[in-house]
């Protein structure tokens, strides 16, 4: 089936046409964006990492379309998402594999999937709701981390904590507790020069400023909406640095970072909205909830079309370019809907 997608509305028309069977044995039951994980590796490999329901863990060389390896019962119960990072000091990419329901994450070597730690019993209440790897950027050197977040939905959430790469805990992100964090990211702004974390919290997004580990700004328009993804767009043409998110009442919300300037938001759906893609700098898809993907505009703040043929709440989605088709769309439903390929026609 070809899905025509209005780009570049008069410019050109991207058709996408899925490949049919592609990794139907994939698996997430769990809110979190993060289903499966694409990264070119140190040796050049184009990885497709994700579970399935017998909680293994499957490598998948993208390019050559093709499975590297399956780690069997790679957890305990069902892996909930993935994190990636090269770790450059030591030349290697590093995984991080979580089970939220359960509150431990392992860390893995891809080379041969040697497992580096192990680290249990994050929070005593509530879900391990995500994990990132933070490379703290600074001027003598550059350290990296791995921080977790909890989510107890009624009770006190834990800190965002932090652990260094053999799993000792070591400090944690603002003193305060009861965050709830669905989702987590760092960037750098080299301007000013720099580093903040920002997380998606129940009711707001808070950014933190790690240099000083305090609170750097909160983004709410009332108080009363979940906050599921972000995305911080720095490559604006204005010179203004983005925060893009996603949240339950189906809107999309761009708000100046630094300002904290509610730049605009979009009515994408009338149900929960979570993962998003940027296609270029104009336009991003996000995953409705309730009938599958759809292309905004982000400069005219307009729905452009919707994919048909995706039906359901699709958590993931992630633009690559494999070496064979050019730009391509990843996309993940929640539960057994596998994960499918989306290529030019």
């Amino acid at each position: 089936m070809n899905i025509n997608i209005n780009i570049n509305d008069h410019k050109n028309i991207i058709n996408l046409q899925v490949l049919n069977n592609f990794h139907l044995d994939s698996y997430t039951d769990s809110y979190i964006s993060d289903g499966f994980c694409i990264f070119t590796s140190i040796n050049d490999i184009l990885y497709l990492i994700y579970s399935n329901n017998n909680n293994s863990i499957i490598a998948y060389d993208l390019n050559n379309t093709q499975k590297i390896c399956e780690i069997t019962n790679a957890h305990e119960d069902y892996i909930s998402s993935f994190k990636h990072i090269l770790d450059k000091n030591q030349k290697k990419d590093l995984l991080i594999s979580i089970s939220y329901e359960c509150n431990y994450l392992k860390l893995w070597d891809i080379k041969n999937f040697e497992l580096l730690c192990y680290i249990k019993d994050i929070y005593s209440d509530g879900f391990l709701f995500c994990a990132h790897f933070l490379l703290e950027q600074n001027k003598n050197k550059n350290n990296l981390y791995i921080l977790t977040s909890n989510c107890n939905f009624s009770l006190s959430s834990g800190p965002i904590k932090k652990f260094n790469l053999k799993g000792e805990h070591i400090d944690i992100i603002n003193k305060s507790e009861g965050l709830d964090v669905f989702y987590l990211t760092d960037f750098y702004d080299s301007i000013i020069e720099k580093q903040f974390l920002v997380a998606t919290i129940k009711r707001s997004i808070i950014s933190f400023d790690l240099e000083n580990n305090q609170v750097y700004k909160s983004y709410s328009e009332d108080n009363s909406h979940f906050h599921f993804n972000i995305i911080i767009n720095k490559e604006d043409k204005e010179g203004i640095i983005k925060l893009i998110e996603s949240s339950d009442d189906g809107m999309i919300r761009i708000w100046d970072f630094h300002k904290v300037k509610l730049l605009c938001k979009i009515n994408v759906s009338s149900y929960w909205l979570f993962g998003m893609c940027l296609w270029d700098n104009e336009y991003i898809l996000v995953g409705d909830g309730d009938t599958g993907i759809k292309l905004v505009d982000l400069l005219k703040g307009k729905i452009m079309n919707q994919l048909p043929d995706i039906k359901g709440r699709i958590i993931t989605i992630k633009k690559i370019k494999l070496k064979h088709y050019g730009d391509c769309l990843i996309t993940q439903r929640y539960l057994k809907g596998g994960i499918k390929l989306w290529i030019k026609n």
